[in-house]
């Protein structure tokens, strides 16, 4: 994850997705897809890749 105000990176864990805009199902059967927002350790954050193409999550944290 990385925090756009303070410009670093970081490994948090990833407790649920919140909603995703593609298909308001995969939200709750907890598939990340990009574009997801998902509740992490340090908050909301929007992910930003595609995680079942790269096996990885990355994500931007939101300001709430």
């Amino acid at each position: 994850m990385i925090n756009q105000q303070t410009k670093k990176s970081e490994v948090v864990k990833i407790k649920a997705v919140l909603e995703t805009p593609s298909n308001r199902f995969l939200a709750r059967r907890n598939i990340i897809t990009k574009s997801a927002v998902i509740d992490t350790d340090k908050g909301k954050a929007r992910v930003t890749n595609r995680p079942s193409q790269e096996g990885a999550v990355n994500a931007v944290l939101l300001k709430d």
